[in-house]
């Protein structure tokens, strides 16, 4: 379900930095992509009372806690290092 929450936020965001530069109209954008991302995120938070899904959030959020952890820091030192052998980091 993340997945596809993200793809209707990518969707919002990508339309709206490319609006005078995309040829193909989006039938009823962004109230389709704003519908659909609203509904991902009911059904997501509506897996706490279902019994066999409570683990969704239980352990997706702390998994998705974890991964953007170890994004940030990879994305720190990966930028640090790309400085260093421009030689632009002291």
């Amino acid at each position: 379900l993340f997945a596809w929450v993200m793809i209707f936020v990518t969707h919002l965001f990508f339309r709206r930095k490319y609006k005078g530069e995309l040829r193909v109209r989006a039938p009823w954008y962004p109230w389709t992509s704003i519908a659909g991302l609203a509904a991902l995120v009911a059904i997501t938070i509506s897996t706490w009372w279902v019994p066999g899904l409570r683990i969704t959030l239980v352990s997706g959020l702390p998994w998705l806690a974890f991964i953007s952890v170890c994004y940030l820091v990879w994305a720190k030192v990966r930028g640090s290092q790309g400085l260093e052998k421009a030689g632009l980091n002291g």
